[in-house]
């Protein structure tokens, strides 16, 4: 059951990324405000399970793709304000969450946070 989870996340994964490639790359507006619909559904979701979880394994950091370098040069105003507010809410769940765990858990949570950055 879990390999069938993992195909499925990295699918996700890779529809977010073509996704905001595409809205970074389109010239019409109308389908740019439907491409950002449509990635606010990702975002608004991978928000949702961060925010409920007390667990960071490599796979939900994995969520956090290659595409939001491509979102964040190419948004708006207030595109880049939602989407902002979603990685700082993130960011602050992993800090509140490492300051409750001990030194093994940290330095685990810090390993997957680490490939994340990179």
């Amino acid at each position: 059951m879990g390999t069938n989870f993992n195909k499925i996340v990295k699918k996700v994964i890779e529809f977010f990324n073509l996704t905001c490639y595409e809205y970074s790359s389109t010239k019409d507006s109308m389908h740019k405000f439907n491409l950002m619909n449509l990635l606010f559904v990702y975002i608004d979701s991978m928000n949702e399970l961060f925010q409920r979880c007390d667990d960071f394994k490599s796979s939900k950091f994995q969520l956090l793709t290659s595409g939001f370098s491509t979102l964040l040069s190419s948004s708006g105003i207030s595109e880049l304000n939602r989407i902002l507010r979603v990685l700082l809410n993130i960011l602050k769940k992993v800090q509140s969450t490492v300051e409750d765990k001990n030194d093994l858990e940290m330095e685990i949570i810090g390993v997957n946070y680490q490939e994340f950055l990179n």
